[in-house]
């Protein structure tokens, strides 16, 4: 399982990190946000649009690849 981690940064900034059971971060944040809860936004976002591509079926697409 994987846990969505939102954190300060060293400069103040709100990040969050996408962590899977055996420590290993998968995706981060590309930048630092002002407020938890923008960081908390961002990081929604990009489980959505995971989710979203995880879901398309493509004809002819090797398993294992999509497209976002």
């Amino acid at each position: 399982m994987a846990t969505l981690e939102v954190y300060r940064d060293k400069r103040g900034g709100w990040r969050w990190r996408l962590v899977v059971c055996n420590g290993r971060i998968v995706a981060d944040g590309a930048e630092g946000y002002a407020s938890r809860r923008n960081a908390q936004r961002a990081a929604r976002r990009m489980l959505a649009q995971v989710r979203q591509a995880v879901e398309l079926t493509v004809e002819g697409l090797k398993p294992g690849r999509w497209i976002l």
